[in-house]
């Protein structure tokens, strides 16, 4: 198209006015013919374009390609635009082509307006595989597959390439490349052959360059192309589909954008759809549920209370002034009085809480406190004589502690001691306790199209923007009552829908709430995001106490380097503001690292030689198992090996069947590791507990009532480690049900039944160490070095099992080395044949199938157990939870006969000619 400019009359003007005039014309002239010439260059080499706007698939390039909708059906966008909707279920829209067509590039760009609220789809594939570009966990992403060898997909880029930057899987996890919520976006991506690189870009702005420059980089697969379909999986909206069979510019790009970006404009198309997330909202009626170990039952007996009438906080800190609010609230539900709460201390009996920075009367007390034993957000419980008064005195050396120590007195209260008689100080063994919760941020408009699981968050935009903040409050606040200091909000895997930089304000309302309750704040940023110095100047601008970010790199398609190399950087931009870096050190995502992709070798061969180069801000953060959070499995064969630098444990604490995780996780504090030799216990060399969460808004927080134990319990056990199981259970029990000696006894009895029936059905990965997964050919997870077979099972090499063993300390490799003394964990380290018999009197094959049985009428003896509690629990939490744990019944039964069915191919062992011949 050329346009023409009219050019007035200026021959009445004086000759210098004339003249800028004429200069100015002929600038708008030159202008005129650079955007003809833009707009006649996007239509250089383009070989196919669909716009929709005649109701129809047709081929603009004039090509011929015309697309069949199929399920796409032509949507208007008004004025004569349109696009083509997909709804759900419907067939992908196809234009037929072949590997002689001008569609079949070798190189050359694809571009098209999209608008999506899904996660997971494809938009753009080839059915030769040359091309697939995907909206993968609401990124932009693409694939390509070369004409011979070359796949860019995995495994093209070694760690030490020099650019941080997309490496493979791109553009997933780059900041730019959201795909946003019912927004109208044109993406575009060029693969370049000659300049061995991919380029993609986001409304005529680049995302990223992929340099290829390293890489045998091939032109793109032309052989066996008989369609392009787009559509497939996808609901929503696509519209301006080009292909080009030239690698296009910036500018070009832009010139595109800008040319088609007014018909999308402010437009926020949504699906019809008659779903809808339910997210819980609370009713009165749930309380008892809801409360969960917070009952605040009324106190038996009076023991303290004259000085519980008057509590006395000095100074605005918003911690210390909320554990006296809360403090008072238990006090008024525990005594039925309202305490007085002045901000400075009266005379008579009183509680004083604060610090020696934020109270002046436990300044003036410091030393007769003993204030310096308090450490990190720990804290002290005193009763002391003032004057002729007895005063309580709740201190820390940070406002944290005080919060903390607030709870604790409560807990104290309602376990039955008399504060008059206090005198306690607690420090926490574990400085870092965190609640790392698996789940999308909520308040975006495609919610309702995504279900429930991990996009149902306890954490909304929306309600934090909006001050309807009570569920996230409170479940924060119980989060610190069992004394946990920190919270990570994010899913570990990246999405745009967490990300804190697009909602700052939002980020500091949450911040403000976590630190009302003594818990700082983490974030799982991109490690580009991680990598950006002004990521973290931006944060701590709007939130000083940020706690720092939670890092999953290098594994499961997110990017990034787990070693010192890039960890360091980003733990340097962290480290002015006092913030850490903690590292997920279960990476096994990718073949780079060792011979053969591993999972229980792989995190030990990447971090343990690294030991002590990295940063003194960064936290190496195993799992507690070695394959995953297995039930049956020895303790990772990286715990210990970190010992220069600081290092934690990744813990599950929910999942959505009844099953209590304290025995688990117990038994891993009290684990041996050897690495200095006898007595290295798990327990004593732990910077960070992680604690995941996979829960969804309900009335009991939780699927099962009995699983808020694991959030009680692992709190408690990362502040204490020394607790025992029975402690725990003791005080969890009470502080939730009540005194009575039958709910003690019988509740026991249902979580330790739990742990026994969840091992038992390998349901939680595994049989003495080895990952069960039916969903495999050799029903053992692909990823491991083990395997079940007719002859036995086992490890599949005698170079894996020393490879195994070399990773532990001597002291272990002793132990499971041993068949005795490993029995645990026997064919983890071990072949063993089906018929040898272990210590308990079974063969192996008669305890697979044994245990199965014996899980299933374990979950039938735990809902038993809990009827008889009827009348000793208030009804709707009696039945809610009964109908949960009879509902667990079915699936045991339906995992049991899964596991057998499975058994009986892989081993050839019919379960009932063993069961028959099997000896107690």
């Amino acid at each position: 198209m050329i346009r023409s400019l009219l050019v007035p009359d200026v021959s009445g003007l004086d000759c210098k006015r004339r003249t800028q005039f004429l200069c100015v014309a002929v600038v708008c002239l030159l202008l005129a013919g650079c955007e003809s010439s833009q707009a006649e260059d996007v239509l250089t080499g383009l070989v196919g374009r669909w716009d929709f706007n005649d109701g129809t698939g047709k081929d603009l390039s004039g090509n011929g390609n015309d697309a069949v909708l199929e399920g796409g059906t032509v949507y208007s966008l008004g004025e004569g635009q349109a696009c083509i909707q997909f709804m759900p279920g419907v067939d992908p829209m196809r234009i037929p082509a072949s590997e002689d067509s001008a569609l079949a590039i070798s190189s050359g760009t694809i571009c098209f307006w999209l608008n999506t609220v899904t996660g997971r789809n494809t938009l753009v594939k080839y059915d030769n595989r040359a091309v697939e570009i995907n909206a993968y966990r609401g990124d932009f992403q693409v694939r390509f597959g070369g004409e011979d060898d070359f796949r860019y997909w995995d495994l093209v880029l070694d760690y030490d390439w020099p650019k941080y930057d997309m490496r493979e899987f791109a553009f997933y996890g780059h900041p730019r490349a959201s795909i946003d919520d019912s927004e109208w976006r044109l993406f575009a991506v060029a693969y370049d052959v000659e300049g061995k690189r991919i380029i993609g870009w986001k409304d005529g702005e680049l995302i990223s360059v992929i340099d290829l420059s390293t890489v045998d980089i091939e032109p793109l697969r032309r052989e066996g192309l008989t369609e392009i379909s787009t559509g497939e999986g996808l609901i929503g909206f696509m519209d301006d589909l080009r292909i080009y069979n030239r690698v296009l510019t910036d500018a070009e790009m832009r010139e595109i954008y800008n040319s088609t970006k007014s018909v999308y404009a402010g437009r926020r198309d949504t699906i019809p759809t008659d779903k809808k997330m339910e997210v819980y909202a609370y009713q009165e009626q749930d309380r008892s549920l809801y409360r969960a170990w917070l009952q605040y039952a009324p106190a038996r007996g009076r023991k303290g209370m004259d000085m519980l009438n008057q509590i006395a906080v000095e100074g605005a800190n918003s911690t210390v002034r909320t554990a006296a609010a809360e403090l008072a609230d238990a006090v008024k539900s525990m005594f039925d009085f309202k305490p007085s709460v002045r901000t400075k201390p009266g005379s008579g009996s009183k509680v004083v809480l604060g610090t020696a920075e934020t109270s002046s009367w436990i300044r003036d007390r410091a030393n007769k406190l003993k204030l310096d034993r308090i450490k990190h957000d720990g804290f002290i419980i005193k009763a002391v004589e003032d004057a002729s008064d007895t005063t309580l005195v709740i201190a820390g050396n940070v406002p944290a502690g005080v919060i903390f120590g607030a709870f604790d007195l409560i807990r104290r209260i309602q376990l039955g001691q008399d504060p008059s008689k206090l005198d306690v100080l607690e420090n926490p063994q574990i400085p870092i306790r965190m609640v790392d919760h698996w789940a999308y941020f909520r308040g975006f408009l495609g919610d309702k199209w995504r279900g429930g699981g991990r996009n149902n968050s306890i954490y909304s935009w929306e309600e934090l923007r909006t001050g309807d903040t009570k569920l996230i409050r409170d479940w924060v606040r119980m989060m610190s009552s069992a004394g946990w200091n920190a919270i990570c909000p994010s899913e570990i895997n990246w999405s745009y829908r967490n990300n804190f930089l697009e909602h700052l304000d939002e980020v500091e309302i949450l911040a403000g709430i976590c630190r009302d309750y003594g818990i700082k704040l983490y974030w799982s940023p991109s490690y580009l995001l991680a990598l950006d110095k002004k990521t973290a100047d931006t944060l701590y601008s709007r939130v000083p106490d940020f706690g720092g970010y939670l890092l999953k790199l290098g594994s499961e398609k997110q990017n990034g380097d787990p070693r010192p190399q890039m960890v360091n950087r980003i733990a340097d931009n962290l480290k002015p503001y006092g913030g850490h870096a903690l590292v997920r050190a279960f990476v096994y995502g990718n073949y780079r690292y060792t011979r053969k992709p591993y999972r229980n070798l792989i995190p030990y061969d990447i971090f343990a030689p690294e030991d002590g180069n990295y940063r003194d801000n960064v936290v190496i953060i195993p799992k507690g198992s070695p394959l995953d959070w297995d039930f049956a499995a020895p303790i990772p064969a990286l715990d210990g090996a970190i010992q220069k630098n600081l290092s934690g444990s990744e813990m599950v604490i929910d999942k959505g069947w009844p099953v209590s995780w304290i025995e688990k996780w117990k038994w891993w504090m009290e684990q041996d590791n050897y690495r200095s030799g006898p007595g290295s216990l798990n327990k004593f060399d732990v910077d960070c507990i992680m604690g995941v969460s996979m829960i969804s808004p309900s009335p009991a927080w939780t699927e099962c009532p009995l699983n808020m134990v694991n959030y009680y319990g692992m709190g408690r056990l990362a502040w204490n480690p020394d607790l025992s199981v029975d402690e725990i259970y003791t005080e969890w029990i009470r502080l939730t049900f009540g005194d009575d000696p039958d709910l003690l006894d019988n509740i026991k009895a249902i979580l330790l039944l739990s742990d026994d029936v969840t091992r038992k059905l390998y349901m939680y990965r595994g049989y003495r160490g080895i990952w069960i997964d039916t969903g495999e050919d050799n029903l053992v997870q692909g990823k491991t070095p083990h395997t079940v077979s007719r002859k036995g099972i086992s490890v599949t090499s005698p170079e894996l099992r020393k490879r195994l063993l070399d990773q532990y300390a001597p002291g272990l490799r002793e132990i499971y080395g041993d068949r005795i003394k490993g029995e645990e964990f026997l064919p983890y380290f071990h072949f063993v044949d089906y018929d040898y018999r272990l210590s308990n009197g079974r063969t192996v094959i008669q305890d697979i199938y044994a245990n199965l049985d014996e899980a299933v009428k374990g979950a039938e003896k735990m809902a038993e157990t809990w009827k008889r509690l009827e009348g000793k629990i208030d009804q709707h939490r009696f039945k809610y939870t009964l109908d949960n744990l009879t509902g667990y019944i079915e699936n045991a039964r339906k995992t049991r006969n899964k596991m057998v069915e499975c058994f009986e191919e892989k081993t050839g062992r019919k379960y009932n000619k063993v069961m028959s011949s099997k000896t107690l």
